[in-house]
């Protein structure tokens, strides 16, 4: 069994939300319809990396929009793409459809329905769907790896990670990483350790979000280069997804991740829901978080190379980093959903997306 870290007792909250109605957020593409396109397509969630002094990536696309005010959509994604972030591959059709829409215009409009949804469902709303693992919480699995699994991983991280920035590698890509029996067997031994896990369920893993990614202190970039691994506060559900219960796995590959190299931090706040505003990368969520969630604080996980780690998708995280910080940490990332939902999160929605745990 894992150790399960609890959050501050319950705080009241406010309950500004339209009777039982599951909130929906508004995507991209909503957005862009909205400045007066008819294409109906659906959004592709960005893969949102950066380094330790950048701003959330909705904030960073509106001031490039703002500087090249007659370009589309289309265009300022692959001129923000070509910096730092890593955005996701796009359809033809939504190519077509944002190649069509003022980039200036649609985010703005987007800016504005985050921040009309914010207020209408705070994160601070009672639940209105039961978590397999609590927000703000996270369960400690020790010794998922053997020590001989853990570096022979790391040992294939030095060979294809071990440049600055390199963008994580999916393993269902890399079959010589990790094959699936192995997968398998580490998620399935990661779930016993889940207490309460509700019956019915057919645990599923999102390939494209099955991960091996490094993560190097600040110590060892240069100035000029992004770490396309370290994060601000986020969520690793999306708006599309919402409050649908996810949990992902995290596996550090070294000893000390959280010590001597990068870890993990999560916030303990009980959050009921995605926020667009803070849950795609945000310096001040914990700020924001703490407004809402009086005591509210950040947990740093120190971990040993093998332990899993596991919490859900909606509870705010990011990399622990400090300036003592010498080596970099290699980590398995996985995130698993009910099969019944795979088809609300962007890239799971065909069979051949997800493998299921029948």
């Amino acid at each position: 069994m894992g150790d399960v870290l609890t959050p501050q007792p319950d705080q009241k909250r406010r309950a500004v939300r339209a009777a039982d109605a599951r909130p929906t957020f508004p995507s991209l593409p909503t957005a862009a319809q909205t400045a007066g396109r008819k294409s109906a397509v659906t959004g592709s969630e960005a893969s949102r990396g950066q380094s330790p002094a950048s701003k959330a990536p909705h904030s960073e696309l509106l001031k490039l929009a703002q500087s090249h005010a007659s370009h589309s959509l289309l265009q300022i994604l692959e001129m923000f793409g070509e910096g730092r972030w890593h955005i996701e591959d796009l359809s033809a059709e939504q190519r077509r459809a944002y190649a069509r829409i003022n980039g200036l215009k649609a985010l703005r409009i987007i800016r504005d329905q985050f921040e009309d949804r914010e207020s209408r469902f705070p994160l601070n709303s009672p639940p209105t769907t039961a978590q397999w693992v609590r927000t703000g919480t996270y369960v400690h699995v020790r010794g998922l790896l053997d020590r001989r699994q853990a570096e022979k991983l790391s040992a294939r991280c030095d060979a294809l990670l071990g440049k600055a920035g390199t963008p994580p590698l999916r393993i269902f890509e890399h079959p010589d990483i990790l094959g699936r029996p192995e997968l398998e067997r580490i998620v399935r031994a990661a779930l016993e350790a889940v207490p309460d896990l509700p019956g019915g369920i057919v645990p599923t893993i999102v390939k494209k979000r099955a991960l091996v990614r490094r993560t190097f202190p600040a110590s060892r970039l240069q100035s000029h280069e992004g770490n396309a691994n370290n994060q601000h506060w986020h969520q690793d559900s999306n708006a599309q997804f919402n409050d649908r219960p996810m949990l992902t796995l995290w596996i550090p590959l070294q000893d000390v991740a959280g010590g001597m190299r990068p870890g993990l931090q999560l916030i303990d706040a009980p959050v009921a829901y995605f926020s667009n505003v803070h849950g795609d990368s945000s310096p001040t969520a914990l700020q924001a978080l703490g407004a809402m969630f009086p005591g509210v604080r950040a947990v740093t996980i120190e971990a040993s190379a093998g332990d899993g780690i596991i919490f859900n998708g909606l509870t705010f995280h990011r990399t622990s980093t400090s300036a003592s910080m010498v080596d970099h940490r290699d980590a398995l990332l996985i995130r698993i959903i009910d099969r019944k939902s795979a088809a609300s999160f962007p890239g799971a929605e065909r069979d051949e997306d997800v493998l299921a745990l029948a």
